[in-house]
């Protein structure tokens, strides 16, 4: 029974499924079955097909979709090869099994013949229903693991040539299994039943009595070709030849070498093992690799990750922090952009490869310098910067040494020295300019100098007086000038400005005295003016102005050398980062529709998924005496925030302190005044008699129940005080206790403009705690939270939320204007179809 001339479901005579019925299938899972339950029983019937009864006939229309309840169903597809002989695909399906959803996904005709081979009990479904529920619940078809199967069959190299219909036809025999590191999946003398795929982790080919005989794959490999190690073991044909053992946990995909051999037929490139040592060519034939030995190469290309890109897919982004490497195959193709200095959209330029693309990120993260997008087809290789420092780990530093030797110059520990400087950094973010400020600034750090030395003149003549040596007087003078000398050219090492991929950052910053840092990210910046004046002009520095929509002016940050460059720089990277957002939300837009379509490309990033081995970078040294006593006497200093959604802080543990300090002393004074007159004879005999004695001491009490009264409401009035960050907001909350007075106010994320920083004494500095000023472009102005404890913390959490609040929000919109689109297409396609009904 097929899909023929026959209108509906009046064709088949079966009975509505039932409610239960389709709370079980899988493929519903997570869609509202009460809104679509109707619409499914009214447009959907439970049918009983007979042995030799077709369900679907190759190349007709397919109008229904099946569910297979019970019974077995052979499933056949015939081609014809290239040489013009037919040939036949085969499986069976049985409960459990769908059929027809492939090619309703993608709108085909059926690409296969499915025949009941015994009583088969299923689910039939009409095409028009399926298509509205495509349409309105586009993750209906991505609940079940078989597209997900076909998207990252699409994605393996061996099956590059391997046409959609037939991959639809393979992804229903894969079987996938996660094995530990260790698991030896199969053994020289084991008869081939079964071609594997790595999905992701890393496998070893060798055989125990040729050790110089090893072959090591990455994601994306393939093993289990007879006979073979590569290409190069000549064993018999009818056995695997060689071991196969996991390396670390490797997820792999398992194909029926039945299977296989029946596409192999068409394809004789699918059974090809050469596949295997493409990785392992590539490399070799890569400039920073020639230092390597070809046993090394071929162990490099087992950390690799092998990609196919099926469509036009973007591989980097210009401006982005690099965590890999990126090699492009030979033959295959991609197309490179970029913006100049000057902001200018460069023209668009295609590349074939053999290319590479951020070598310097195996060592360090650096700057994407190219926006690079993939053509369809084409072949990657892709090292992530923590495969590369685990193939280090394990064969080696010296190996690591020959590739370092052949990167570009500018690759160097820059980055890790950067981040152990600028620890407020964060992952994704890149130092791209710091600009301390002009040499002749150095010339007003001379007045502590000069004070030391009118210091050193007076201490000199008053040593003298009192009859000490010159020498002695000389000596303390020198040593005073030095110290300042010292100190002053430590205090103009503090001061800069920094450019990130990011943000823009000033800080002002006077040692054991105080610390103001201001920010703003770059996509607010407004205008950036440069002022200068006559010896500005002479010697090529002035004053920077960066302006956002905040209304408190301007971050200011004088005596900038070569201030026009750095205003083109940030303008640049300003540029950078508004075209970032606008690829991020185009790249969403991509992602809905791949999705709709079930055509989304999911790549893996890494080989060995576990922990990366600790780097320079990530290791932090131990801290110091001075920096665990700075521990102890800061609040919050080891919370992890990043999980939290929101945080409260409350004002530093001095602030309290000083509140409490006279009602405090007041306290003991009464609590001893108190415990002398009870613990004096005479005086306990005088309240038997004498009235004033009474009275002083119940004054007393009374006072001292008042002073606890005291200490009590400045202790109420600390905790009321409360500085909030949520997922969306800041909040800032004063409140005085018994419910006297609240003044609350409130700012959404994306309104803050820029972030000041400011510990603006010694004791702050100290005790590590200062004012954070909020600028924010809404009627509320700046808020300020005022002596919050760890504020250098307090302000990279608010820029964290901030950011994420931004991108969240990109995504948001991007997914709200994705929302039409399902109308968009389902009225294209009416029309479409409509219009091919007429012509014919």
């Amino acid at each position: 029974m097929t899909s023929g001339s026959h209108a509906g479901l009046a064709r088949f005579v079966g009975t509505p499924p039932t409610l239960a019925l389709l709370q079980s299938l899988l493929y519903l899972k997570g869609l509202p079955l009460e809104e679509i339950a109707d619409l499914l029983q009214a447009n959907s019937l439970v049918i009983e097909f007979s042995p030799g009864e077709e369900l679907t006939r190759q190349d007709d229309a397919a109008e229904y979709l099946f569910f297979i309840l019970s019974g077995s169903v052979r499933v056949t597809r015939r081609d014809t090869t290239p040489a013009g002989a037919e040939d036949t695909l085969a499986r069976v399906a049985i409960a459990g099994d769908i059929l027809g959803r492939y090619e309703l996904t993608f709108s085909l005709t059926y690409s296969s013949t499915a025949t009941a081979e015994n009583a088969v009990s299923a689910l039939c479904i009409e095409r028009s229903t399926v298509e509205r529920l495509l349409y309105r619940y586009p993750t209906a078809h991505q609940q079940t693991a078989y597209q997900a199967m076909v998207n990252r069959l699409r994605t393996i190299p061996m099956l590059a040539d391997v046409d959609m219909p037939v991959l639809g036809f393979m992804a229903d025999e894969v079987r996938n299994q996660t094995v530990k590191a260790g698991t030896v999946l199969y053994t020289q003398n084991q008869i081939p039943s079964t071609l594997y795929l790595i999905a992701q982790g890393q496998i070893e080919l060798y055989h125990p009595r040729r050790t110089d005989n090893r072959l090591l794959l990455g994601t994306g490999g393939s093993f289990g070709f007879p006979g073979s190690v590569g290409a190069s073991n000549n064993a018999a044909q009818d056995k695997y030849g060689h071991w196969a053992e996991a390396k670390a946990e490797t997820t792999v995909y398992e194909l029926p070498w039945n299977t296989v051999r029946q596409v192999g037929r068409r394809l004789p490139q699918v059974i090809d093992p050469d596949i295997q040592l493409l990785p392992a060519k590539t490399i070799s034939a890569v400039s920073i690799f020639a230092g390597l030995t070809p046993l090394e190469q071929i162990q490099l290309a087992g950390f690799c990750s092998f990609h196919r890109i099926p469509q036009y897919h973007p591989i980097m982004q210009q401006g982005d922090s690099a965590d890999s490497m990126w090699i492009l195959l030979e033959n295959s193709r991609a197309v490179l952009s970029a913006l100049d200095e000057e902001n200018r959209a460069l023209p668009r330029a295609p590349v074939r490869g053999i290319v590479t693309f951020n070598e310097s990120a195996l060592l360090a993260p650096t700057p994407v310098e190219l926006t690079v997008e993939s053509e369809p087809g084409s072949l990657w290789l892709r090292l992530h910067r923590q495969d590369y420092q685990r193939f280090g780990q394990i064969c080696g530093p010296d190996i690591l040494d020959k590739v370092a030797a052949r990167l570009p110059a500018q690759t160097d520990d820059s980055d890790r020295e950067q981040r152990q400087d600028y620890p407020w950094l964060r992952k994704d973010e890149l130092l791209v300019n710091l600009h301390l400020r002009h040499w002749l600034a150095l010339v007003g750090q001379t007045k502590a100098a000069a004070l030391a030395f009118l210091a050193s003149a007076g201490l000199m003549w008053l040593l003298a007086f009192l009859g000490f040596p010159l020498w002695f007087g000389l000596g303390i003078g020198a040593l005073l000038v030095l110290l300042s000398l010292i100190w002053g050219f430590l205090n103009y090492l503090n001061d800069y400005f920094i450019v990130t991929n990011r943000r823009v950052i000033q800080q002002e910053k006077v040692i054991f005295f105080s610390e103001h840092r201001q920010e703003a990210l770059l996509e607010q910046i407004q205008r950036v003016d440069v002022a200068t004046t006559f010896w500005g002009n002479l010697f090529n520095f002035g004053t920077l102005s960066v302006y956002t929509a905040g209304t408190t002016g301007s971050i200011d940050f004088n005596f900038v050398a070569h201030p026009d460059s750095l205003r083109t720089a940030i303008f640049h990277h300003r540029s950078l980062s508004q075209q970032r957002s606008s690829a991020e939300n185009k790249l969403d837009i991509q992602n809905a529709l791949e999705n709709r379509l079930g055509l989304s490309v999911d790549l893996p990033s890494r080989v060995h998924t576990d922990l990366a081995p600790s780097t320079p970078e990530d290791t932090a040294a131990a801290p110091g005496l001075w920096q665990k006593l700075r521990r102890l006497i800061s609040v919050d200093s080891s919370l992890e925030w990043e999980s939290t959604e929101r945080i409260v802080w409350h004002k530093h543990w001095w602030i309290l302190l000083v509140q409490i300090a006279l009602p405090g002393l007041l306290l003991l004074f009464e609590l001893l005044f108190l415990a002398g007159g009870f613990s004096s004879v005479a005086l306990l005999q005088q309240l038997h008699s004498s009235l004033d004695a009474q009275t002083l001491l119940l004054s007393g009490g009374l006072v001292t129940l008042a002073t606890l009264g005291w200490i009590l409401w400045a202790v109420t009035d600390w905790w009321n005080d409360t500085y909030t960050v949520t997922e969306d907001r800041i909040i800032d909350i004063e409140k005085l206790p018994l419910f006297l007075s609240e003044q609350r106010r409130e700012a959404q994320l994306s309104d803050i403009q820029d972030i000041r920083l400011e510990m603006n004494s010694p004791l702050k500095v100290m005790l590590n705690f200062g004012n954070i000023i909020v600028q924010t472009a809404a009627g509320e102005g700046a808020f300020t939270f005022d002596h919050v404890p760890n504020p250098r913390i307090v302000k990279e959490e608010i820029t964290r939320r901030m950011i994420a609040w931004r991108r969240e929000d990109e995504r948001r919109r991007a997914h709200d204007r994705s929302k039409d689109l399902p109308d968009w297409f389902e009225m294209y396609n009416r029309l479409e179809t409509g219009q091919a009904r007429n012509e014919d």
